[in-house]
């Protein structure tokens, strides 16, 4: 189920679950997501990859990783190298915050 909120900056959010879509462009959107859990990061990989409409396999080659790698990726895989993670992330153009939990509300984060 979606919900719709616009904030006083004018930026209009679809809430879905943990996931934030911020429509402030006709043609693209951002997707602002609670990372909690290794499913997360794998919903992100997955929504990305489709956003810049490749194929795992294209993905995979972008990123220098194998085809298996990133497809245990997408599938939450709980023992995948960090390192390489976190290079998949950086190649597809994701940023990763920590971010302390009393300072966390929707659309912090993305900005920083």
């Amino acid at each position: 189920m979606l919900h719709h909120c616009i904030f006083p900056n004018g930026k209009i959010y679809l809430i879905a679950l943990n996931c934030l879509l911020d429509f402030t462009e006709r043609e693209s959107y951002t997707v602002i997501m609670k990372i909690n859990s290794v499913e997360a990061i794998s919903e992100a990989v997955k929504i990305r990859r489709k956003q810049l409409g490749l194929t795992q396999a294209e993905t995979a080659s972008m990123c220098n990783v194998g085809a298996r790698f990133f497809s245990e990726l997408e599938n939450g895989k709980e023992t995948l190298q960090m390192n390489k993670v976190l290079h998949c992330l950086e190649m597809l153009g994701i940023n990763l915050y920590a971010v302390n939990r009393e300072d966390d509300s929707p659309g912090q984060g993305a900005d920083r």
